[in-house]
């Protein structure tokens, strides 16, 4: 069976994920402290439409454009005032936005911005990048927030695979193969995608989801599906509705 990528233009789309997905992952994945870390970078993947390079390194030494975030990537505030990354989990997890800046991506652009405010709860994106940030502080400003370290002086790192992993659990959790979902189409490319639809479901416009997820055109439309039902509910109704035609030409 041919093994479809999500870089492949010929490939079927991945699914997109919805909140109650990630909302699972962040209550539940969080049975050891590299699974912690695993549901806290899928949150912040699902909010910032990051792709899996740009949060993790691979599970295979690979030569890649981009740069996966670090420390010195990531900003986090209270009040207007940044907060010292060596400030402890506590005063960090106080912050009320955070700003990421993507050092170099997939297709060349550099120095991307992008903030969000913090929402609360377990799926807060600021919460769990405060997280991460709080536990990387053993390393240099240069260590990525995919690496975990552990109480017991152990380290491992995130990897595309664990993120992969974690998504099909939590969509598994979430009772999606019984909404006409198939594993095969849930990667770690649904957390973008369906951070896309998310802001698409929510009304934003192409202008501010083509900003946070670094789009330069419209592309970005086809990560919003047509098997999602909610984009097509009442379509039929009113494409059923009589007009009068006159034709001009």
């Amino acid at each position: 069976m041919k093994k479809f990528r999500d870089d492949d233009p010929k490939a079927q789309p991945k699914l997109a994920v919805p909140v109650s997905t990630i909302a699972a992952i962040a209550n539940n994945y969080r049975w050891d402290h590299h699974k912690e870390a695993v549901a806290d970078l899928i949150t912040i993947a699902f909010f910032y439409l990051l792709r899996v390079g740009e949060y993790t390194t691979p599970s295979k030494a690979q030569e890649k454009r981009t740069i996966a975030l670090r420390d010195c990537d990531v900003r986090l505030w209270k009040d207007g005032n940044l907060l010292p990354h060596s400030a402890g989990l506590e005063t960090l997890l106080l912050a009320d936005s955070a700003t990421i800046c993507i050092a170099h991506t997939k297709n060349g652009t550099k120095g991307a911005v992008v903030h969000h405010d913090a929402i609360g709860g377990p799926i807060c994106p600021v919460a769990a990048m405060a997280r991460r940030i709080a536990n990387i502080q053993q390393g240099s400003d240069k260590t990525p927030i995919c690496l975990v370290y552990h109480p017991s002086g152990a380290i491992s790192r995130v990897t595309d695979r664990d993120i992969g992993r974690g998504v099909r659990w939590g969509a598994t959790f979430d009772c999606l193969l019984t909404k006409g979902y198939t594993l095969d189409r849930i990667s770690p490319h649904s957390l973008r995608a369906g951070g896309a639809m998310a802001m698409k479901l929510s009304g934003e416009s192409d202008s501010t989801i083509m900003k946070v997820g670094r789009w330069t055109s419209l592309t970005y439309l086809t990560y919003i599906h047509s098997q999602i039902g909610t984009l097509t509910a009442g379509l039929a109704w009113r494409m059923s509705k009589a007009f009068t035609f006159q034709n001009v030409g």
